[in-house]
């Protein structure tokens, strides 16, 4: 995704972002196995609505993988 995104930075193309739109559905389709379909829902208002911010509720109960992800 980096290089990807990088790449993207340095000479737009249409096939690179479509590239690096795919690896980023994947990554949120696995990292959100539980609800793979949530991520065909999201609409780029939403994504660009979204924080990286976690309610501390919520996120004590996270494991140390789930936290660093």
């Amino acid at each position: 995704m980096c290089s990807l995104a990088k790449q993207l930075s340095n000479h737009p193309d249409q096939c690179l972002w479509r590239e690096l739109a795919e690896v980023t559905l994947s990554r949120l389709l696995v990292f959100n196995a539980r609800r793979g379909s949530e991520g065909s829902q999201l609409t780029v208002e939403e994504y660009n609505q979204a924080s990286s911010e976690v309610d501390p509720t919520i996120s004590g109960g996270f494991t140390d993988v789930e936290r660093q992800l």
